[in-house]
């Protein structure tokens, strides 16, 4: 018999339960530290993306505010034009000459606050522009002054707080004519959404609080609600609005974040000294 000599094939070994469990213990750990930075990282992105909208809120906010609440009163030129013969009594301004008027919320409710003020003068055929904006920052609307001789434009706004949290602004744009003491309304009431989604929440509260000059040295000599300035009769000597904005913190949810945040500023009225 012949016996053919020839090499005997080795053995094959694979990786042992053991070493399987320590691959993938390890592979755990790593995935899921990679897991955990990415998640932060994607939760510091949305935090950082809230605060900037927070912010972003605010400053538009106030722009608005500051823009038109200033505004109140004004007359493009005093030296052919009064408070007395531009703004007439209304449902809401009950006097003639009246330009100013606020509603009190309390801490439950948003207050209110109406004013107008004129943005174009006929003075015989010449008219005479400037650069005052309503709520919605538009001017005056192209050719409704010049084709009216001796009329005013009157913007007429107000500004709350809806049920949804947003910053809103009703608003009417009417020629007055003195002569005839008639209105006619050329932009239809309607309200707009200056500050807010409608989806988010972003005003808690809004108030506001009247400078007003008692002794006529053109100076706030307090700050009153609204309630108070119509006790005292004396919507023409506010020189100030106190605008108190508290908005809703996005990253409440996160330890050691307040609630709310708080914004105030006071706002002269250019049409006072």
């Amino acid at each position: 018999m012949r016996i053919v000599s020839g090499r005997m094939p080795s053995q094959q070994q694979g990786y042992s339960l053991v070493e399987l469990l320590v691959a993938l213990t390890l592979g755990v750990f790593v995935v899921g530290g990679m897991l955990t930075t990415l998640l932060t990282v994607y939760q510091t992105s949305r935090s950082q993306s809230k605060v900037t909208t927070l912010s972003n809120n605010v400053t538009l906010a106030m722009n608005l505010l500051t823009q038109v609440i200033q505004s109140a009163g004004y007359i493009p030129d005093p030296s052919t034009g009064t408070v007395t013969l531009e703004f007439p009594a209304t449902t809401t301004y009950l006097s003639v000459g009246q330009y100013l008027m606020g509603t009190y919320g309390g801490s439950a409710a948003s207050d209110t606050l109406s004013l107008r003020y004129v943005t174009g003068l006929i003075n015989g055929q010449i008219l005479q522009q400037d650069s005052q904006i309503n709520c919605l920052g538009r001017g005056l609307p192209s050719g409704v002054v010049a084709n009216n001789p001796s009329t005013y434009y009157i913007f007429d706004q107000t500004l709350q707080m809806d049920a949804n949290g947003n910053l809103t602004c009703t608003y009417t744009g009417s020629i007055f004519t003195p002569a005839s003491q008639t209105t006619t309304v050329q932009e239809p009431t309607a309200t707009y959404t200056l500050v807010g989604d409608g989806s988010t929440t972003v005003l808690n509260h809004l108030s506001f609080l009247y400078g007003v000059d008692t002794n006529a040295d053109g100076s706030a000599d307090g700050y009153y609600t609204a309630t108070q300035v119509a006790a005292l009769s004396d919507w023409s000597s506010v020189v100030s609005v106190q605008v108190n904005m508290v908005f809703n913190n996005p990253l409440a949810s996160q330890a050691g974040q307040p609630a709310t945040f708080t914004y105030s500023k006071i706002i002269p009225l250019m049409s006072r000294p």
